[in-house]
C-alpha cells in the first residue's frame, strides 16, 4: 500500500469517529440514507466537519456517506452541504454552537488517540489558534494551505 492510500484510509477512520461523534451528540444514525431533515442537516454537518478538519477531497468525502439508492454522494453534495453549513452557522447560533462543541470533542477525542507528544501539543496549540479565529478566517486559512 503506497503512503497516500495510508493517509486516505487513516483519515477515513478518523471520519469514521467524527461520524459516530455526530450520531452521539445528535441523537441520529448517519448511516441510514434518509431524507428527514434532522438526519440531513447532521450529514451535512459530518460533511463540512470532516472536510474542513481531515483535508479530504469532497470527492472522497461524498465516497463516506450512501445516498437512498444505495450510491455515493458526489462533491457537488458535498459542496452544497459545505455551503448550507456555513451559511447556516452566520445566522443560526444553535449551528454554530454545534461545530464549536464537535470541534473541542473532537481535538479531545485526538488527544486520547495521539501517542506522540509533539502532535498533542501542536494540537493544543491549534485548538486555541483555531478558537480565537472566524468562520471567514478559518476558509481563508484552508484556502492558503491548499
Amino acid at each position: 500500500m503506497c503512503l497516500k492510500n495510508k493517509d486516505l484510509d487513516n483519515k477515513i477512520e478518523a471520519s469514521k469517529l467524527i461520524i459516530k461523534l455526530i450520531n452521539e451528540e445528535l441523537s441520529v444514525d448517519l448511516t441510514i440514507p434518509t431524507r428527514k431533515r434532522q438526519v440531513v442537516v447532521a450529514r451535512q454537518i459530518a460533511m463540512y466537519f470532516i472536510y474542513r478538519n481531515l483535508n479530504i477531497s469532497m470527492q472522497d468525502v461524498g465516497t463516506i456517506f450512501i445516498n437512498k439508492k444505495g450510491e455515493p454522494y458526489g462533491h457537488a453534495t458535498v459542496l452544497h452541504a459545505i455551503k448550507q453549513i456555513e451559511g447556516l452557522s452566520k445566522f443560526d447560533r444553535g449551528v454554530k454552537n454545534t461545530i464549536l462543541k464537535l470541534k473541542d470533542r473532537v481535538l479531545d477525542i485526538a488527544k486520547q488517540e495521539v501517542k506522540d507528544i509533539e502532535q498533542i501539543n501542536l494540537l493544543n496549540t491549534l485548538r486555541i489558534k483555531l478558537k480565537n479565529l472566524s468562520f471567514d478566517e478559518l476558509k481563508q486559512l484552508n484556502n492558503q494551505l491548499n
